[in-house]
This record gives structure tokens, C-alpha cells and sequence, in this order.
């Protein structure tokens, strides 16, 4: 592929210098390599880390543009020039300036290209949005939210606010699209702990990888060391003895049980065993969601646990037609909320989205890297609205 413009960003982190990249060449910009590298420091010490990216512009692309304004000044020079040095009737030269019709001809191509042509996925419903919104617009279909949502998201949110010449300025538009877009995203807050006598009993459920057994162990020590509550672990991720050590390891440190089941009988009697616990978590084996045995096998699981909530946990770097059809497919046990892993491991966000506006069950957190207790936090929907229009990362 040949490239019209190539150009060189360094940032933090990889998503913030491919957004300079586009904000510099422009939406069709293409990534051609990104790799790590170190600035500043004294002798190869305390260098920073950053991120490089390299972008550029196909020139296929360049081309779509379509209209080269320095080709027309030139055409337009000459043609003024030609008909300057032809004598009018009345022996007059035509005389004109030159320069300010040139650029009056700019602005009202530039004016016509800002308010009729279609948004980069070609639907003209992004030239009837006041200016102030249609970056905001494309800031949400670059992180890969559905196009209906959008188009529904600005549709409603248009009817609900003051034409924009009487709001007093973009900032004000732009906060009350945030709280408009953050209401679309339902949250259910951290798992609330009763001090009473029957424990809260939490499910983890999701397709294999996801990071379930790592969410858990997470959840553990915060609500071992920090939240002071008694925990007990139970696993019935038999399948990886990996997993069933990395909870074993995990408990140890913190000083909590962990038990490990093979049957849905075991699973209810390791519950019964630890009914004087505040809280049960129980990480149970990733499974394919196209494997209908093994899903009948988790709700058996799951029925013999008898839990207060069952979290489907999704990585934010699954495809959405992957996402909908683990959340159809995990459906055969009663969902109650979801957690979205891996963000720091994409750069765009819209799939939280698409998935919870789709299914209306709330966020109860997110995660962001493998570090136990960190990289986790309690789904925030403002947070997350402003991760989807650019104004915000999950992660450093």
C-alpha cells in the first residue's frame, strides 16, 4: 500500500497516539507500525517509556478527498489572468482581486463539504447535527459503537435540549450529551456485603480466557484486606490445573479457604461449609458457548450453588457478534450482571456499549491489566461515557 502522507506521533500510550494520528491526518489515517521506546533519562536512565506510532494516508484515500485546493487556486489564477489581459469594449482591462475571490471560493466549498456531505460511514444524518456534535458523533463510531445506537443517542438526545444557538456554549453541550450518553449505561455498584447471617454468594461465568479466575482473585483480596470481610474461595475450574494453583497461591497469601469441586453435589456442600463466611466467590471453568453439553453441565453448577448474583465476565477485545452470542448462549443460566475485562488491551470501547443497551443487564466492573488487587474498578457510567466520545482511558 502507498501512502499520500507518512508522519511519526509519540505518546504515553498506544490509543492516545493513534488518536493524534487521526486528529492529524485525518479519519482515514492507517496505522503502519506501532513499538515501544524509551525518551529522556540521563545515560540510559529513568527514560520514560512512550509509545510510537507511525501513520499515513493511503493515497487511494488521498484521492477520494476529491477536491485539492491549491490544484483550483492555480486554475483559478489562471483563468483570471487570461481573461484580465482580454480589452473589454470599452478599453478597460477586467481587474479584479484575485486572491480574496480565491478564497471566498474556498470557504464556500469548505462550507458545503462541512454541512452536506454524509459522516465516514456515509449516512447523511451527520450533516442535519449542529457543529458542535459531530465530532462527538464520530468520536463514538470510531470506537466501534453501532451506528443505530448512535444515530438513536443523538436523535433523542437533540429532542431533549434547547436549539444550540440558546445553550451558551459547546462546553455545555458537550456535558449534557456526557450525562445523556452516561444514562444509556446501566451500573450496579460494588458487590454490597450484608453483615447478616446468610453470605453473599457470587457467580463468575464466561466463555474460556476471559480472565475469571484473575477478576476473582481481585475481588478476593480487596474485600479480604481492604473491605475487612471473611471470604472463601470455591473453584469448580477443574479443567485447568493451572487455574485451581493460581486460586490455591492466591488464598494462601491472603489467608482465605479455598475449596475445589467436581460435581454440582460438591459445589452445594462447599457453600453449606462456609455459610459463616460474609462472602462466597466461586470461579467456574471457561467454557465454549457452542459446546451445549458443557453449558448444561454449568447450569447444574450453577443450580447447586444456589447464588445471591451470577456475573458474566466478557472481554472487552471479543468481537461484537462473539460478545452477543456468549451473552445468548450463558443466558441458559439466570444473568444478573456483567463485568468487561482487558481494556487495556484495546483501543475502543463502544462493544460495552452495544452489549449492555442490547441486554439492560448493569456493569458491576471493568478491568484493566493483571495486577492483583489493582486493575480493577467499579463500572462508573460517567467514566465509561467518556471513554466512548474521547475524553477518557481505562488505563495508564
Amino acid at each position: 500500500m502507498k501512502f499520500a502522507k507518512k508522519r511519526i506521533f509519540i505518546a504515553n500510550t498506544e490509543s492516545e497516539a493513534v488518536r493524534m494520528a487521526k486528529e492529524s491526518l485525518g479519519s482515514n489515517a492507517v496505522i503502519i507500525s506501532s513499538r515501544r521506546i524509551k525518551k529522556g533519562g540521563f545515560l540510559g536512565l529513568f527514560a520514560k517509556k512512550m509509545v510510537e506510532v507511525t501513520a499515513g494516508v493511503p493515497v487511494e484515500e488521498e484521492k477520494k478527498r476529491g477536491i485539492d485546493f491549491d490544484i483550483l487556486a492555480q486554475l483559478l489564477s489562471r483563468r483570471h489572468a487570461e481573461e484580465s489581459a482580454i480589452p473589454e469594449k470599452n478599453g478597460n482591462t477586467q481587474s479584479s482581486d484575485i486572491a480574496v475571490q480565491i478564497q471566498e471560493m474556498k470557504n464556500m466549498i469548505a462550507t458545503f463539504i462541512e454541512h452536506t456531505l454524509p459522516s465516514k460511514n456515509g449516512d447523511m444524518f451527520f450533516s442535519t447535527l449542529p457543529q458542535s456534535l459531530k465530532g462527538l458523533y464520530n468520536k463514538m463510531i470510531e470506537n466501534e459503537v453501532n451506528e443505530g445506537i448512535v444515530k438513536g443517542i443523538f436523535s433523542e438526545f437533540l429532542k431533549e435540549i434547547p436549539k444550540e444557538e440558546d445553550l451558551e456554549g459547546k462546553e455545555e453541550i458537550v456535558n449534557k450529551l456526557l450525562e445523556y450518553v452516561s444514562r444509556k449505561i446501566p451500573v450496579s455498584g460494588p458487590i454490597v456485603v450484608d453483615d447478616g447471617k446468610t453470605p453473599m454468594v457470587v457467580v463468575m461465568v464466561g466463555p474460556t480466557g476471559v480472565g475469571k479466575t484473575t477478576t476473582i482473585a481481585k475481588l478476593a483480596a480487596i474485600y479480604t484486606l481492604y473491605e475487612r470481610k471473611d471470604v472463601a474461595l470455591i473453584t469448580a475450574d477443574t479443567y485447568r490445573v493451572a487455574a485451581v494453583e493460581q486460586l490455591k497461591t492466591y488464598g494462601k497469601i491472603i489467608g482465605i479457604p479455598v475449596e475445589v469441586v467436581f460435581t454440582p453435589q460438591e459445589i452445594r456442600q462447599a457453600v453449606e461449609e462456609h455459610m459463616d463466611a460474609d462472602l462466597i466467590l466461586i470461579d467456574t471453568a471457561g467454557r465454549s458457548q457452542h459446546d451445549e453439553m458443557k453449558m448444561s453441565e454449568l447450569k447444574a453448577y450453577i443450580e447447586g450453588a444456589e447464588p445471591t448474583e451470577t456475573h458474566l465476565v466478557l472481554s472487552a477485545t471479543t468481537k461484537y457478534k462473539d460478545l452477543e452470542d456468549a451473552v445468548e448462549r450463558f443466558s441458559c443460566v439466570p444473568l444478573d450482571k456483567f463485568v468487561f475485562t482487558k481494556l487495556d488491551e484495546t483501543t475502543t470501547f463502544g462493544n460495552i456499549l452495544n452489549i449492555v443497551v442490547k441486554y439492560r443487564y448493569p456493569l458491576s466492573y471493568i478491568t484493566n491489566g493483571q495486577n492483583v488487587p489493582n486493575d480493577i474498578e467499579v463500572a462508573d457510567s460517567m467514566k465509561i461515557a467518556r471513554g466512548l466520545l474521547g475524553m477518557e482511558v481505562f488505563y495508564s
